[in-house]
């Protein structure tokens, strides 16, 4: 029931509107063709104050002056004269209340798209309270820590178990031993068998235990 009632309440006061709108549009238009036919009735006037003045030059032109013709004539004319400045007159308070109405049809058009305006404004601040914003950017944050997390996971390096690197360390050390034995100047091989004594077996053995040992620590 109050549904209807507001309802009905904002329909006759759009219409309301609508009619007001369409009133000062007739105004302007017939306050527009006033001043359309006051200036065609300017225009005539002048025309024939022009044409008045100018046989009344011809009356004193002549060889002999038609004064009384040219008297009449001027009268005439300063009779048209004084309905042009009137009619003049009334053209212009008729284009000062024109340019008044124009302004108010505007300054009304104007506060109802104001009144539009911050009617959309509350209505579509109804639906949006400052908890939900908050509750919003909070969610957005949090999701933003977890996915900073996952990156720093996902960016982490692999560690292996204590027994690949010790694997992996005895094969490096094999592989710089063997690369340090190619090094060593040993003689070369002989193709028949040579006797060596003990002793010089010994001391050749323990050059070389030597190089090998300097090598190694460098």
């Amino acid at each position: 029931m109050f549904r209807r009632l507001f309802g009905d309440s904002k329909t006759k006061d759009n219409r309301r509107t609508h009619n007001e709108n369409e009133d000062a549009l007739r105004t302007i238009n017939h306050l527009q063709q006033s001043e359309d036919l006051m200036d065609k009735k300017l225009e005539k006037f002048n025309e024939e104050i022009l044409e008045i003045q100018t046989k009344a030059r011809q009356c004193l032109n002549k060889s002999n002056p038609d004064r009384i013709g040219a008297i009449r004539l001027i009268k005439r004319r300063k009779q048209l004269e004084s309905q042009r400045d009137k009619l003049y007159q009334m053209k212009q308070n008729i284009e000062l209340v024109n340019e008044q109405v124009q302004t108010s049809h505007f300054n009304r058009q104007v506060t109802e798209s104001l009144n539009i305006g911050q009617q959309h404004l509350k209505r579509a601040q109804k639906t949006i309270s400052t908890k939900k914003i908050e509750d919003i950017l909070e969610n957005i944050t949090e999701q933003m820590e977890i996915s900073n997390e996952i990156n720093d996971l996902l960016a982490a390096p692999i560690l292996t178990t204590e027994f690949d690197l010790e694997k992996e360390l005895n094969s490096l050390n094999n592989e710089i031993l063997t690369e340090q034995m190619t090094q060593i100047n040993l003689p070369s091989a002989h193709s028949g068998t040579i006797q060596l004594s003990k002793e010089h077996q010994k001391s050749s053995l323990d050059k070389q235990l030597d190089e090998l040992q300097r090598l190694t620590t460098g």
